[in-house]
């Protein structure tokens, strides 16, 4: 989600820890199991770039990407309050920002990210197609 090298060296450790537990009982470790999938398999990251989290256009979009299980998706809201340690947290999000003003999502890979879009509408048809291309790619 970050980035950070530093960050995926402990998960690894911390994966090669309990593996042979989770192999031994699965049920017991579904959240690890979530986040195995989430370092095994492609993800994408979208960031939501607004001025303020009560902008009208902002809640669409927040709303747009609940309308579906996107299990590979980690959503990321990029506010002015949030602006510095959302930089801190994800750094590929620094450049993120609203256009002209109005709310704009964006759709990355690998922090590689689509070109920003303005409309829900748009977004919510953008992580369909992004992610039908992560499910062709496991």
């Amino acid at each position: 989600m970050t980035g950070d090298q530093k960050c995926a060296h402990l998960r690894d450790r911390l994966m090669e820890a309990f593996v042979s537990e989770v192999d031994a009982h699965p049920t017991a470790f579904s959240q690890f199991l979530i986040a195995l999938q989430l370092v095994l398999y492609p993800t994408q990251e979208v960031v939501l770039a607004g001025r303020n989290y009560r902008d009208s256009r902002l809640q669409e979009m927040v709303a747009a990407t609940r309308m579906r299980f996107y299990p590979q998706t980690t959503v990321m809201l990029r506010t002015d309050a949030l602006k510095e340690r959302m930089t801190t947290l994800a750094p590929f999000t620094e450049s993120q920002e609203p256009i002209q003003g109005v709310p704009a999502a964006y759709v990355c890979e690998s922090f590689a990210c689509r070109a920003p879009v303005t409309e829900p509408t748009v977004l919510a048809l953008q992580l369909d197609s992004a992610y039908q291309e992560l499910r062709r790619r496991k």
